[in-house]
C-alpha cells in the first residue's frame, strides 16, 4: 500500500514539475527558467523539485519542493527525470520504479512528450 501511495505521491511532484515548466512558473531567485527538474538517488526515499535558472550567465538550482517517500519505500535507481521549457521535451524519461522493505515493487513511465504512465504493481 505504501509503495502505491508513494508512487502517486511521485507522479503528481512529476505533473507539477511538467505544469510549471510549460507555464514557465519561475521562482523569485530565478532570472531566467531552463527547466525543471525532479531529483532523488538510487536508494534513496527523498525527491527534490527544482527549478534549472540561469542567473546571468550562471546556472543556478532552486529548491522548489521536497518529497519524502512512505516509511520504507525507495528509489530502485538514480532518478533525474528534466521538463525543459517552452518547446517542451523531456531529458531523462524512462521507467521509473519504487521498491519498499515489504518486498512490493511499483512501476511507471515517464515517456519522451512527458505523458506518465498510470503504472502498476510488479509482480514478485
Amino acid at each position: 500500500q505504501k509503495v502505491g501511495t508513494s508512487a502517486k505521491e511521485l507522479q503528481q511532484l512529476l505533473r507539477s514539475a511538467q505544469i510549471k515548466a510549460r507555464a514557465g512558473q519561475r521562482p523569485d531567485t530565478c532570472d531566467k527558467l531552463v527547466a525543471y527538474s525532479v531529483e532523488g538517488a538510487a536508494g534513496g526515499s527523498t525527491i527534490q523539485l527544482y527549478a534549472q535558472c540561469l542567473n546571468g550567465v550562471t546556472p543556478a538550482e532552486v529548491l522548489v519542493q521536497s518529497l519524502q517517500l512512505q516509511n520504507g519505500v525507495m528509489l530502485s535507481q538514480a532518478l533525474n527525470i528534466e521538463y525543459k521549457t517552452l518547446h517542451g521535451g523531456v531529458e531523462g524519461f524512462g521507467t521509473v520504479q519504487l521498491d519498499s522493505n515489504y518486498g512490493q515493487s511499483f512501476s511507471f513511465a515517464v515517456d519522451a512528450g512527458g505523458a506518465i504512465s498510470e503504472g502498476a504493481f510488479d509482480a514478485q
